[in-house]
């Protein structure tokens, strides 16, 4: 059993008290959220921190932190997503079987751009959009990893 004091918790921007004891082996969890109490289920937990909760059949994601990391992480700069719709990466680790296009070609959206062997199948690589090849980073027979960039569009 795991006793919980209580936590302030920003939820959306706003700040909730809670607190509960929570069982490991079961997947019902008491809490007390700013004096009201109530019973959250379980979904998912990982190692890392990351919580799957269910209540009143919302699912909500959270992300449990010690106060040092929760204090320090806001200081860390914000992750910005990669923009990947003009660049081609490997899903997988495999080889190239054929490299379909070359710098100042224009694709169509769906046209096949490469082809990645792993695990002895064919994966065809295919454009998202219409556009120009910028440039081609891979050849037919070079071994790639999960994540190389393969091809650029403009």
């Amino acid at each position: 059993m795991t006793l919980w004091p209580p936590w302030q918790v920003e939820v959306d921007g706003v700040t909730v008290e809670v607190s509960g004891e929570w069982n490991l082996a079961s997947a019902l969890l008491p809490v007390t959220i700013n004096r009201t109490p109530r019973v959250l289920q379980c979904l998912s937990r990982d190692a890392g921190g990351d919580i799957t909760l269910q209540y009143l059949g919302t699912q909500f994601k959270v992300r449990v932190l010690s106060q040092l990391v929760s204090t320090l992480s806001a200081h860390m700069p914000e992750k910005v997503p990669e923009d990947t719709s003009s660049i081609l990466r490997s899903p997988m680790p495999g080889s190239v079987v054929a490299v379909s296009v070359k710098p100042g070609d224009v694709v169509a959206e769906g046209q096949e751009i490469c082809v990645i062997e792993a695990m002895k199948m064919q994966n065809s690589l295919i454009a998202a959009k219409a556009a120009k090849v910028k440039s081609v980073h891979c050849k037919a027979g070079e071994t790639v990893g999960e994540g190389d960039l393969l091809v650029q569009l403009e």
